[in-house]
């Protein structure tokens, strides 16, 4: 389910940034709702959002019990913090990568912030 949640969330994501950053073609996609960042926005993006968190965050939680079944991350961390963190990791780089920083940094800072899930495996 890993790959295939993986892969709807970013088919998803990419539908919805087209709306985003094509405006014209909001009316051509009526049935898919463009994401304003406004919190009143319609019922409809707020599910669709809702759903695409859930699938990530369930792929997120198999990739961290996996990890943690082979000892490469800190088994004293919670699978729903740790969930919670790895979403808002990709979320952070997705961000970013957007607005045009640069990939290498990117890399780097990823990295370095991953580092909180493996601290205590390294023992």
């Amino acid at each position: 389910m890993g790959a295939c949640a993986g892969s709807l969330g970013a088919q998803k994501r990419h539908e919805v940034e087209r709306g985003r950053r094509h405006p014209e073609r909001r009316e051509q996609d009526a049935d898919f709702p463009a994401v304003t960042g406004d919190p009143g926005g319609s019922p409809a993006t707020a599910a669709l959002v809702a759903e695409i968190t859930a699938e990530l965050r369930q792929a997120y939680g198999v990739w961290f019990r996996r990890a943690a079944a082979r000892g490469e991350v800190d088994d004293t961390l919670s699978p729903t913090l740790a969930t919670s963190f790895i979403d808002t990791q990709m979320n952070t780089v997705l961000l970013q990568l957007g607005l045009g920083a640069e990939p290498s940094l990117v890399r780097e800072q990823a990295e370095l912030a991953f580092t909180a899930l493996t601290r205590r495996a390294k023992r």
